[in-house]
């Protein structure tokens, strides 16, 4: 072959090669003027990405911390009745951030909600009271620049919470052993406590009532809960004037649930408080609660963790 030929087959073969930093198509839902519609009261998508996305110019930062956008990819959904409607990337292959907006065009929203990590984890969870017919564009980002890949996309509606102040504290009775329910629109009462123990709370905080059977050790936990909580238990007949009985915010070091265990007494009625760790933490709360029978007494006693 001739160095004429030699060159030309040179020269043919890195014109072919792709460029370095060649961006990868944008995804169908890269722009908010496109946003995937997703509908009905429950749902997932697995399919979703946000490789080869870009920022638009006007759009919002999604994370909250001024620094974005970087790579976000957008949804709309329409909410059939009013309800609490959450909405996750559990699931996702990377660090994202979330966030819920009213708005017609991406350089005049109004911020519904937000979240950058829900729990310990690095994917994200936010949730808010929806109205009938109102249209909601949700944005699925990454952390920072380099947070791309696969995106799952779930949400799902709720009835509106009932339990948000002291003197509608939902009663834990029957032989069921959890309850559920959400702070997403909960809010806080004047004279309420901190159920934290830190002297920063409270935040968002919902109330339950426990009436004890008979003399008997007694734990509540919320474990199963998917965000970091702080629980309390109270006496008393007022938010303003209550007595502290036992509060915990990480049961363990590891796990940001909390349990608190303490002695009831036959008779009495015990106020338990679930709130979130800070003014950020929010979402769908699990409350295990004793069966109207005798605890066993041997449950270890659980030390509220000082925190910093």
């Amino acid at each position: 072959m001739s160095k004429l030929s030699i060159a030309v087959t040179f020269l043919a073969f890195f014109f072919l090669l792709p460029a370095p930093g060649d961006a990868a198509a944008p995804p169908a839902n890269d722009l908010f003027s496109s946003a995937a519609q997703i509908t009905g009261t429950s749902g997932s998508l697995a399919n979703g990405s946000n490789v080869g996305a870009s920022p638009e110019t006007g759009e919002p930062d999604h994370g909250g911390d001024g620094l974005g956008p970087y790579a976000s990819i957008w949804f709309s959904w329409t909410a059939p009745a009013d309800s609490i409607i959450t909405f996750d990337t559990f699931g996702s292959s990377f660090d994202t951030v979330l966030s819920a907006y009213t708005g017609t065009a991406v350089n005049s929203l109004t911020l519904i909600a937000q979240n950058d990590d829900a729990g310990q984890g690095s994917q994200s969870l936010t949730g808010f009271p929806a109205t009938a017919g109102t249209t909601y564009y949700i944005a699925v980002d990454g952390f920072d620049v380099t947070e791309t890949g696969a995106v799952t996309l779930s949400w799902s509606t709720a009835p509106a919470i009932t339990n948000d102040d002291f003197s509608n504290a939902e009663p834990l009775t029957g032989t069921k052993d959890a309850a559920s329910s959400n702070t997403f629109s909960a809010t806080w009462e004047i004279g309420e406590p901190d159920h934290g123990g830190d002297g920063l709370g409270p935040y968002a905080s919902i109330w339950f009532s426990w009436t004890a059977p008979a003399d008997t050790t007694v734990t509540f936990d919320t474990f199963g809960s998917n965000f970091d909580t702080v629980l309390s238990a109270y006496t008393g007949t007022a938010v303003k004037n209550l007595t502290l009985v036992a509060q915990n915010d990480d049961a363990t070091p590891d796990l940001s649930q909390s349990r608190i265990t303490f002695a009831a007494a036959a008779g009495t009625t015990y106020y338990i408080a679930v709130d979130g760790y800070d003014e950020t933490a929010k979402g769908s709360v699990t409350l295990k609660y004793p069966k109207k029978f005798p605890w066993p007494a041997f449950l270890p006693a659980i030390t509220a963790k000082t925190r910093p």
